[in-house]
């Protein structure tokens, strides 16, 4: 395995940071190197911004937000398709995983078709935060960098005591589905 990244879209005010960082710390709780970096340079409320982590099993020495060359790219707001080039420095053959409300022959056009697309379809009856445990474990279900252990080891460490079966059972339909 050489060094997979991944880099997160999201805007001011969205949690974008916060998946890079539990991607990492799961990456760690499986024995890997993980770095996770972000773009802190015009961060507002409501500006386009970006966060990526990088993941290898050998320690990571690239330090640069500016090296940023992504095998993955989450959208975590659609609208960003339309004003930010999401798919700066996406290697080739790599994946763009987005929202829903957008469809696949749409997304294609505006990111191209050099890129595999992937739709994160988590429903809006599950709880807050296990939507956000969900978006997780289904991102990584497309990326497969971590195991399901460590991901059920990261919500035990993070998740309040009450909330935990409800972000159990969405790390087991991604596992499962």
């Amino acid at each position: 395995m050489s060094v997979v990244e991944v880099r997160f879209h999201g805007r001011g005010g969205q949690s974008y940071l916060a998946f890079p960082r539990l991607l990492g710390e799961a990456a760690l709780l499986d024995g890997l190197y993980a770095q996770v970096y972000a773009s802190f340079g015009t961060i507002r409320p409501g500006m386009p911004s970006y966060a990526g982590v990088r993941i290898d099993r050998a320690f990571i020495r690239t330090r640069s937000t500016n090296a940023s060359l992504p095998d993955h790219v989450v959208v975590l707001d659609n609208s960003l398709l339309l004003v930010d080039d999401v798919t700066s420095g996406l290697r080739p053959g790599g994946t763009v995983l987005v929202g829903k409300g957008i469809g696949v022959a749409e997304l294609k056009e505006k990111v191209g078709s050099d890129f595999k697309i992937h739709l994160l379809e988590v429903g809006e009856e599950v709880p807050a935060l296990a939507r956000q445990v969900a978006v997780l474990a289904e991102i990584n279900r497309v990326i497969g960098l971590i195991s399901p252990q460590a991901l059920f080891q990261l919500v035990d460490s993070r998740v309040p005591a009450e909330e935990r079966p409800a972000c159990h059972a969405e790390i087991e339909k991604r596992i499962s589905g």
